[in-house]
């Protein structure tokens, strides 16, 4: 009986993932409406605009056929926002190159093995990610248990958590990127309380060839194991400590709607990194630049500025160099907030000594039109009296903003100097 149970459910999922909407159908589906619907009370609407630019490049991939799937992918999308908040600290240059060797070892490693499984009629329940695969993947690519620290690479959390995130990011970042083709496609069950793995199409296409051999005895699957995947040595992962880097994480922060995410575009220059999708709650960017005769690079974490974020927002702060914090000129409440967010930046930094802030003045292009309700000298007192650094800016024409960040790193310089 479980073994008809386990057939009965594996075709199904495979023969699931063949179906997709005509572009017709996924309009009546993936539209504006229905992601605020299922989005969090109080998303801005630019979040639902780019949430459903993302859900169109993840629908090429992944079935959205109905409400029900379409609803399950954005609550796979406010995961990983979670999942990133918490282990943050993974997402340098060395953590992001990692992770993109590991994840797709991990997909070739699934995709190739469970088709291999199905030619054979290995019917066995074998997609479950909690009580399969993170198991074997914690064996086979780190050498560890799943529930084993991961400190023999330089992080302070366990194989399970590592390889759950590098599974998040494969069924929504590499979906939304445009540049590998995803490989697995993350499903909820509520019946087993777990997620659920499944190849996607163009994966299995993709290993037609080499499957075909390995189940001929052509090829062991172990030998192409071996000579394929990438297994990572306990050195690839150590993290310099933070007074020795030329890395600094820094946090984008205010209320909402204050123009965050238009000044970390226009710093950029529209430099978002591409291989990670914007979720709810937080953008995230890389960017080198010159502060001074040091070459360093930014990881700027665009945070959300709505109440019911907090939470989340403040796993953010953790171990930041420092911070931007933005307001609105022409909206009183915005302003009224900015001590608010002071204590929530230091409270939650991680440091002893208080983080360099600058207080950025935002839209006083706006003033012009006789919208401006907070005084330049207003911001400046505020910031005055907590010994941050006060510039006006207007991310619509520029102003302000790069001398913003080269005096944010000017402090930062300083502070690690002590």
């Amino acid at each position: 009986m479980e073994r008809s149970f386990a057939e009965y459910r594996v075709r199904a999922l495979l023969e699931q993932r063949r179906r997709f909407s005509t572009k017709k159908e996924l309009q009546k589906v993936l539209n504006r409406k229905n992601v605020s619907k299922f989005a969090k009370p109080g998303t801005p609407e630019d979040k639902i605009e780019e949430t459903l630019s993302n859900l169109e490049k993840i629908a090429k991939f992944i079935p959205i056929r109905d409400e029900t799937e379409l609803e399950e992918i954005i609550k796979l999308m406010q995961l990983l926002a979670d999942h990133r908040a918490r282990y943050n600290y993974l997402y340098d240059k060395t953590g992001i190159d990692f992770m993109k060797r590991v994840r797709e070892s991990m997909a070739q490693y699934f995709t190739i093995l469970s088709e291999l499984r199905m030619r054979r009629k290995e019917y066995i329940p074998y997609w479950f990610t909690d009580d399969y695969w993170i198991s074997e993947w914690s064996k086979i690519f780190l050498g560890l248990g799943p529930e084993d620290n991961m400190t023999k690479f330089g992080y302070d959390l366990k194989a399970r958590d590592f390889l759950f995130l590098l599974t998040l990011e494969l069924a929504c970042a590499d979906s939304a990127s445009g540049l590998e083709t995803p490989m697995i496609r993350l499903k909820y069950d509520e019946t087993q309380n777990s997620y659920m793995l499944v190849p996607t199409e163009s994966a299995a296409k993709e290993f037609l060839i080499l499957v075909d051999k390995i189940h001929k005895n052509i090829l062991t699957f172990t030998d192409w194991v071996n000579d394929n995947l990438f297994f990572p040595e306990p050195t690839q992962l150590k993290v310099k400590p933070a007074k020795d880097a030329r890395f600094w994480k820094i946090a984008l922060t205010g209320d909402g709607a204050v123009g965050k995410t238009s000044i970390r575009k226009r710093y950029l220059g529209e430099g978002f990194s591409g291989d990670y999708i914007s979720t709810f709650g937080a953008d995230f960017a890389l960017h080198t630049t010159d502060i001074g005769d040091t070459n360093i690079q930014w990881q700027i974490w665009d945070l959300a500025g709505q109440p019911r974020f907090t939470e989340v927002i403040k796993a953010y702060f953790n171990r930041i160099f420092g911070a931007v914090l933005v307001y609105d000129v022409t909206r009183q409440t915005t302003f009224e907030n900015v001590e608010n967010w002071i204590n929530e930046i230091w409270d939650n930094s991680g440091r002893k000594e208080k983080v360099p802030i600058v207080l950025l003045a935002n839209k006083i292009d706006l003033r012009e039109e006789g919208l401006g309700q907070v005084s330049t000298d207003e911001g400046r007192r505020i910031a005055e009296e907590n010994g941050l650094i006060f510039i006006e800016t207007s991310a619509k024409t520029g102003e302000g903003i790069n001398e913003a960040f080269e005096k944010i790193g000017l402090k930062i310089l300083e502070f690690t100097a002590k």
